[in-house]
């Protein structure tokens, strides 16, 4: 049985182009022979027609227009390739740039023109100061001491920490020209403890600035839990602080019209918080205005997405031990938009209102699925990608549980029982915390 939950695959990412006419997603296997996850980018309809494969990457993002779809493609020396694919049969794909980091967040300008990412800049290399004697002929020396003066320079699972700082760049689509929009010993995108969150970079629909988080000055690790939120004019290059107050500000997104931003965040609190949820917010496009639009929802929020007209913002939380998408405007409060017992990761929508993203039950890896936002009714399946390796598979039923905790607080939990449970057996019991 455990292999045939190797077999089973998952897709993710779903993007659908904004005429709704196609949908990429990436579609995860495993390796058996390199031990490992592949992930290979699918196209299909969006009715969930025949698709094809486009072969390996990931981060898929459609031009404005949908003609187009860029994506990031590993490659066997270790590099990773932003490849442009048009949609004209006629027209070969065409790898814009190559770079020995791993670019991240895509995303194009409403104009189509240009498309911008974060990216990894090497950083200076403090090497050992003491001069040693050189090493015979043959010797097998350990390496050099590597000396560093950082606060986080480690991750569980990963090890030592790259040694550098990610930065913004452009990619013009016609020329391939790169340009370095950023610099400095500081991180574009928010990473409190150096982990990196739910950060995002938002084009103005003028196509001249970009907006972005993080802290933009060399001491960013002495500010823990703080973040900002500023504008980078693209000719210029001249970057603004928005007027916000001190807080924790990440993943701005702005408004059809570009006068607003919308973003996730909190307050400073000069109580000391073991944790505090990230709230919607939104603002002018200078930081004034400030007011929080997520009501009395006490949950984090990402994956923000203004509404075509500018009228709310759709966004994602976990809720009650689901992942559901609701939509906020500040004047009506929130409305939850899906239901049911499921995580739903939004990818995003198409001008007639059609969202797509990727859904998993307890019981199901995660397909590609689309519902109406205005009206939901249920989702439509895209991908049925374990439909025929699950027929008439054992799977283990699954119980909802709830504690009260100390406060009173109400926590979820799960009882995952084996596949031919028998009420009068007992069983031996593996208990996971997480909290």
């Amino acid at each position: 049985q455990l292999t045939a939950l190797l077999d089973l695959d998952s897709a993710t990412t779903p993007r659908i182009s904004s005429d709704g006419a196609r949908v990429v997603y990436t579609r995860w296997s495993v390796d058996w022979m390199n031990d490992q996850w592949i992930g290979s980018l699918w196209l299909t309809d969006g009715n969930g027609g025949q698709g094809r494969e486009l072969g390996q990457g990931r981060g898929p993002r459609w031009s404005p227009d949908g003609s187009a779809l860029a994506y990031l493609k590993p490659r066997p020396d270790g590099t990773t390739a932003l490849v442009l694919v048009s949609m004209d049969p006629a027209v070969d794909p065409r790898t814009l740039m190559v770079s020995p980091s791993y670019p991240r967040d895509l995303q194009w300008s409403p104009d189509g023109h240009l498309i911008s990412f974060r990216m990894g800049v090497p950083g200076a290399d403090v090497g050992w100061s003491i001069d040693m004697p050189p090493a015979p002929d043959g010797a097998q020396w350990a390496p050099p001491p590597h000396v560093i003066k950082r606060m986080h320079y480690r991750l569980d699972g990963l090890g030592y920490h790259y040694f550098g700082y990610e930065h913004l760049f452009v990619v013009d689509v016609k020329t391939g020209d790169l340009r370095q929009l950023t610099n400095g010993n500081w991180h574009v995108g928010s990473k409190p403890a150096g982990l990196d969150m739910d950060t995002g970079t938002s084009w103005s629909p003028d196509s001249q600035k970009i907006y972005f988080d993080g802290v933009a000055h060399e001491d960013y690790e002495s500010v823990y839990g703080h973040s900002n939120i500023y504008s980078l004019e693209i000719e210029t290059g001249v970057i603004n602080h928005l007027d916000l107050p001190r807080g924790f500000w990440i993943n701005p997104t702005v408004s059809p019209d570009g006068k607003s931003v919308a973003f996730s965040g909190f307050e400073h609190q000069e109580q000391v918080q073991t944790y505090t949820a990230r709230e919607l917010w939104t603002s002018a496009t200078d930081g004034t205005g400030l007011r929080k639009i997520s009501d009395n929802l006490d949950r984090d929020v990402d994956t923000l997405q203004w509404s075509s007209d500018g009228g709310g913002v759709y966004f994602s939380a976990d809720h009650n031990g689901t992942r559901q998408v609701f939509f906020a405007t500040g004047a009506a409060g929130v409305r939850q938009v899906t239901k049911g017992n499921h995580a739903v990761y939004l990818g995003n929508f198409d001008q007639h209102g059609t969202a797509i993203a990727s859904l998993s039950r307890p019981n199901r890896p995660s397909e590609v699925v689309s519902f109406k936002l205005d009206t939901f009714d249920g989702f439509e399946p895209v991908t049925d990608l374990n439909g025929s390796k699950l027929a008439g598979a054992p799977i283990g039923t699954i119980e909802g549980l709830h504690f009260n905790s100390a406060d009173g607080t109400s926590v979820e939990g799960w009882l995952l029982k084996p596949a031919d449970f028998d009420p009068s057996t007992k069983y031996p019991l593996i208990l996971e915390i997480h909290g």
